[in-house]
């Protein structure tokens, strides 16, 4: 048993992470904590990521940030929201403790047009009120101690 798990720019990539989380729970010791750092599906640079051709996406990597073309993998972005990461790590097995959007560095230093504007939008986006344009989670949530089960209450049991 762990008491720590994990994940950096992993969960992206998962397309099932009500299993991986379930997996997790089950190699992680109650009091254990899970920590995130992932993708924010609503942020700046997924949305741009997302209006990109699957085909483009390898040369662009290649570009901006110096990577193989085997070091692009699918993603999904089932659990890279606020919204879908509160509901996901708030069960009897997970207490969600902290999720916060964070600001990346800039993807488009390779650019200067664009990395001037991408700057421009990292200042704008650090306002409260726009944080969820910004372009990464970093999470942490707590396996329970022990996992709570719901009891159906005495008038809605069958007497037959």
């Amino acid at each position: 048993m762990f008491d720590l798990a994990t994940a950096n720019m992993v969960v992206e990539h998962v397309a099932s992470p009500q299993q991986l989380f379930a997996e997790i729970a089950r190699v992680l010791k109650p009091g254990g904590r899970l920590l995130l750092h992932t993708p924010n599906a609503e942020g700046y640079t997924t949305r741009l990521t997302r209006l990109v051709p699957d085909r483009l996406l390898a040369p662009i990597a290649r570009t901006l940030l110096g990577r193989a073309a085997e070091d692009v993998y699918p993603t999904y972005y089932r659990a890279n929201t606020e919204a879908v990461l509160t509901v996901l790590l708030n069960t009897p097995q997970w207490r969600l403790e902290r999720l916060d959007h964070v600001e990346s560095s800039a993807q488009f230093a390779q650019v200067p047009p664009a990395a001037a504007l991408e700057l421009a939008a990292i200042r704008l986006f650090r306002a409260d009120r726009r944080k969820h344009l910004r372009a990464c989670l970093i999470v942490v949530a707590e396996r329970r101690r022990a996992e709570t089960t719901v009891q159906p209450c005495e008038a809605s049991r069958s007497r037959y």
